[in-house]
């Protein structure tokens, strides 16, 4: 695992991408964390839909895919989705907002 800009870790398993863990952003609106997550991303992910989980009104999920992403990273870390499909999650807490990055599509 390493932390990069104390703002987020990376995961790896076997020495490819694993997981990407985001942590609390002291934003109050879902357009600047989306702008944080922006530099994160793959080059060439392509947003897939947008959507709010059942039962959880104060969260926002992007879902996106990359091809980088599938070629790096082994299926069997995928929740859900297809390999290189991989989640934005932005959850509105008070004073800030939670910013998830994961693979797959099992926010």
């Amino acid at each position: 695992m390493t932390l990069y800009d104390s703002r987020f870790e990376v995961m790896s398993l076997g020495g490819k991408l694993a997981d990407i863990v985001g942590i609390r952003f002291p934003s109050t609106s879902l357009s600047e964390a989306r702008e944080i997550v922006v530099p994160l991303l793959p080059e060439g992910a392509e947003l897939k839909e947008t959507y709010t989980p059942e039962g959880r009104p104060g969260t926002k999920v992007d879902l996106y895919h990359s091809d980088q992403l599938a070629q790096a990273a082994p299926d069997a870390v995928y929740s859900g989705g297809e390999p290189g499909d991989f989640v934005a999650v932005f959850t509105t807490l008070s004073d800030s907002t939670m910013i998830t990055l994961g693979l797959g599509n099992n926010p």
